[in-house]
């Protein structure tokens, strides 16, 4: 039962086959950082919020991690987003999406798939009005 509060915890949302993961900490969403586990892996999130941005960063540790789309929340409306990956800490390039919301979620859908492998960065930076 424990694992299920953690998750809760976290707001942990993960579907491997629609290549969907979300995060909505519960507990110091200022400053969060939590592990997780995929199908094909592991790693870790983090999250860091400032006035006007929200800086959320996914780290494959280990195995592979499809991603079609990622969610949070934002403290307040978001205005736009600029995505990353960095493959063994060195910029490989920017992901191109499209921003929606879905009740208190903020979804950004990737317009290809964004393939990670251990080593690899998601990073995400979210500017709030």
């Amino acid at each position: 039962m424990s694992h299920g509060v953690y998750l809760a915890a976290c707001g942990y949302s993960y579907h491997g086959p629609a290549g969907r993961l979300g995060f909505a900490p519960k507990i110091s969403p200022d400053n969060f950082a939590a592990a997780f586990t995929v199908a094909a892996g592991w790693g870790s999130y983090r999250q860091t919020r400032r006035t006007h941005q929200q800086v959320s960063s996914i780290d494959l540790r280990y195995g592979t991690l499809t991603l079609r789309s990622f969610s949070t929340e934002l403290p307040k409306s978001c205005r736009s987003v600029e995505v990353s990956l960095l493959r063994h800490g060195s910029h490989l390039r920017v992901v191109d999406g499209r921003l929606s919301t879905d009740g208190d979620q903020v979804v950004v859908t990737f317009d290809r798939a964004v393939e990670l492998v251990a080593g690899d960065e998601l990073s995400l930076v979210y500017v709030t009005s």
